[in-house]
């Protein structure tokens, strides 16, 4: 992460010490950030203090660099002391002290407070440098909760005590210029009631008005503050606080519409509240923090029951299940029963509520979940019908996420050419100005997504070299639009078009950067993907252990989503990496776990003639069963022409020959692969074709 590249880079300089305070409240991408950060203590010079209530619970192990201290209450002396602190060193009449020493029960705010409370409140005088009562101690003169306490001392400020209580609505920090807004008052009366509080050491202050922020001393001060208000006035001031936001605060409309959501749920103005937490919902999906994003939606559906028009309350459930469903695609993976639960209400609701003009976003999200789940039948349908209502409603960014549905649908089941076909014309259709409707509609970027898919077909098809070409033109996309999950499509399925080339050396490179990134954003679908492929590499260069762990740890985390698709292909990857490490026995067990899959009716169909090729591979090298591999290598020759695949072709056709040679009969299949050979016209520099013309030339 480029802060902790930062912070590696100062604390070169000099030791630095890093405080976080009140973690308990920390939102999720800081929560990730924090333990990114915890994790590389080690490599920095850097203490790091965190502080947090006990109800918190870290989300990073525990390291042996890390300790934890629990902070017991206060004993008698540390209370005393603490007490000595506040009145400057004066001591207090014995049986105050004993009064704020067995009513705090240790917790520090709680002593401070009520030492406070107890000079300010008029029962003592300084007198030899100490305090001395001025009469008897009077019965219930001292509070004996710290909620009563803080409000005592507030109630002693009650000519400014208004403004402290519009401050806390606003929350534990507060602008100047919003609870001036608000309070209505002169602006002379403000700054002096304001400057009274800062003066009591309720409330601190940072900068200068009219741009001062404000901070309550500690949460319990601003809940005392906050709770001495008539709930009749509460929801008077959060109403006046989200109307002035949102009319004279436009930045916060922009970047915060999350805090005008709050006010105005607060307000029980539930139809303002849940299009405000949409807003904040999808602002968070667009930067790619998509924890945030659904805690945001999920506050917007708790408020769906409480909008009475039956047609307001469908729509805006709908929008907010739609993007629900993208942003825990995002996070949970694309297959998951949560995203299924999102996308099928959505669509009940636009049936139930004739919202149709809000159908297609509901249909595209459905559609993902059931082509990564490998359901292709349900997918193809879906995708078809994506795209007869993108022609009827003649809407330019529907045909464009239709087309690649029904393209990437088209590619799973094996068909390459007329895939391309649809994935082209994804492409033809897709235009920079309308970058920000595909990703509201779609949440991934179709000018990346699609040429990625497009490398695969493209390499398939027998033109590897345009393959590159378009995944660096998808690289060059996410890289222009800051979009992390895009950027992760791109980095992850390239991988898959180096892998399909035969350049090991390219994906071990790549496949480190592809895993941190997908790390650090949470993307677990598409870490599982450079697992996989990160493993396959590894296997490929002796580290075979190693990559098989890597390699089944991608395939464990992709089941855990409910991703199927592709699976075969993820168990030909580690069928192949067996195979080059002699490990015949586990590439034939993996090898028969895809045949499974590839027996499913309407299973994907992409990997099938390598499949075959490597079933063939398997007994022709462990035991020679000439007649066995020849049956699988024609299997896998049939495939791949139905499929018009000239790379797997040209594999297969290499594989015979290896077979013909055992048989003494190396010619007979030349003439095969000098015709497979004959019908590239690029990619000359690939593993697959640098063998077969040096076999064509007798090598």
């Amino acid at each position: 992460m480029a802060l902790l590249a930062q912070l590696d880079g100062l604390a070169a300089q000099q030791p630095v010490l890093l405080i976080f305070e009140d973690v308990h409240w920390i939102d999720p991408t800081s929560l990730e950030l924090l333990a990114a950060t915890v994790e590389h203590v080690p490599q920095l010079r850097a203490l790091v203090l965190i502080t947090a209530r006990p109800e918190f619970s870290a989300t990073w192990p525990s390291y042996p660099h890390t300790t934890t201290i629990p902070l017991t209450r206060l004993g008698r002396r540390d209370g005393i002391a603490l007490v000595l602190r506040v009145t400057g060193g004066k001591t207090l009449p014995k049986e105050v002290m004993q009064h704020i020493l067995a009513h705090t029960d240790g917790v520090p705010p709680f002593v401070e407070e009520l030492t406070k409370m107890v000079m300010e409140g008029g029962l003592l005088r300084a007198q030899d440098g100490e305090y001395v009562l001025e009469g008897p101690l009077p019965s219930l003169a001292i509070p004996t909760t710290l909620q009563a306490s803080l409000m005592a001392r507030l109630d002693r400020l009650s000519p400014v005590r208004d403004v402290a209580q519009i401050g806390a609505v606003a929350g534990r920090e507060f602008h100047y210029e919003l609870v001036s807004a608000v309070a209505g008052l002169p602006k002379q009366r403000l700054d002096e009631a304001l400057d009274q509080l800062v003066r009591s050491e309720l409330i601190f202050c940072r900068g200068e008005i009219p741009q001062a922020v404000y901070t309550f001393k500690h949460a319990l001060l601003r809940d005392a503050a906050y709770e001495g208000l008539l709930k009749s006035r509460r929801v008077h001031l959060h109403a006046a606080m989200a109307k002035s936001l949102e009319q004279e605060f436009p930045e916060v409309v922009q970047t915060q519409p999350e805090i005008i959501a709050y006010h105005y749920a607060q307000a029980r103005n539930y139809e303002k509240a849940v299009h405000y937490w949409y807003e904040a919902g999808k602002r968070s999906a667009a930067r790619s923090a998509h924890n945030e994003a659904v805690g945001h939606l999920k506050q917007g559906l708790n408020q769906i029951p409480n909008i009475d028009d039956p047609m307001l309350r469908a729509k805006s459930e709908l929008l907010l299940q739609t993007s629900l469903g993208n942003s825990l695609r995002a996070i949970k993976g694309w297959s998951t029963d949560s995203v299924k639960h999102a996308y099928t209400r959505a669509l009940q609701l636009c049936k139930e509520s004739g919202l149709d003009e809000l159908i297609l976003p509901a249909v595209f999200g459905l559609w993902t979940w059931n082509f990564v789940h490998a359901s292709l039948g349900e997918a193809q349908a879906l995708a078809e019908h994506l795209l007869n209502s993108a022609e009827n409603v003649d809407n330019s960014v529907c045909k464009v996420l239709a087309h690649e549905a029904l393209g990437f649908t088209l590619f799973a089941q094996g068909k390459f050419a007329e895939a391309h076909a649809e994935l082209e014309r994804s492409i033809n259709l897709c235009e920079d100005s309308k970058a920000a409707a595909y990703l509201d509609l779609s949440a991934q970027d179709p000018r990346v997504h699609v040429r990625s898919y497009d490398g695969m077909a493209l390499c398939l098809l027998g033109y590897p070299d345009r393959a590159l070409r378009i995944c660096t033109e998808a690289r060059r996309y996410a890289a222009a639009s800051q979009h992390p999950f895009s950027e992760a499509i791109a980095r992850t399925i390239n991988l898959r078009v180096h892998q399909l080339r035969g350049d090991v050396a390219a994906v071990a490179d790549r496949a480190k950067d592809a895993i941190a990134f997908c790390e650090e954003h949470e993307f677990v679908h598409y870490l599982a993907m450079a697992w996989i492929l990160r493993g396959w590499a590894n296997a490929h260069q002796g580290e075979f252990e190693k990559g098989i762990a890597e390699l089944q740890k991608g395939v464990e985390q992709e089941r855990a989503t409910g991703a199927l698709i592709f699976e075969s292909y993820a168990l030909g990857l580690r069928a192949d990496a067996c195979l080059k490490n002699k490990r015949y026995g586990q590439a034939l067990d993996s090898l028969k776990q895809a045949r499974l899959r590839l027996n499913i009716e309407n299973s994907e169909r992409f990997y099938a003639a390598e499949i075959y090729r490597l079933l063939g591979e398997t007994y022709l090298r462990s035991n020679q069963k000439l007649d066995q591999a020849e049956h699988y290598f024609c299997e896998g020759l049939k495939v791949a022409r139905e499929q018009k695949a000239k790379y797997f072709e040209l594999r297969l056709c290499l594989s015979m020959c290896d077979l013909y040679k055992l048989r003494q009969d190396d010619n007979r299949c030349r003439l095969q692969l000098g015709e497979v050979y004959a019908s590239f016209s690029e990619g000359f520099d690939t593993a697959d074709l640098v063998r077969a013309k040096a076999r064509l030339k007798g090598a």
